[in-house]
């Protein structure tokens, strides 16, 4: 149901359940690059969830048992939380603003949407 009101020379038009643009429009301008950055950060949490459970966690055992390897462990780790670091960043930077003009019209009573 949409409500009209007329008031000091102004139209205002009211839907009060709202539009839910998500739920109408699942292919939607946005959804391109929304999918692009789930993917690049999807790599970046599969990588991150290996180097905390498993890289990086065994790092005590293995010095335990070769210690004289400490030196090329620890440039591993650096290497390998430089890395982290970056994906981080390429992650952060495929965020980026999608600009999209959203029109809404009112034709014989009914509501119509297009994106």
């Amino acid at each position: 149901m949409v409500y009209f009101k007329y008031d000091s020379g102004q139209l205002y038009i009211f839907v009060p359940d709202g539009i839910n643009l998500a739920a109408d429009f699942l292919d939607n301008p946005f959804s391109e690059q929304f999918l692009r950055v789930e993917e690049v950060i999807r790599k970046q949490q599969v990588f991150e969830t290996r180097l905390t459970r498993v890289l990086l966690h065994r790092i005590p055992d293995y010095l335990r048992y070769v210690p004289e390897t400490k030196e090329d462990i620890d440039n591993l780790v650096k290497k390998m939380c430089k890395k982290d670091k970056k994906m981080a960043a390429v992650s952060s930077a495929s965020v980026v603003p999608v600009r999209h003009r959203i029109k809404i019209e009112i034709t014989h009573s009914k509501v119509k949407v297009s994106v």
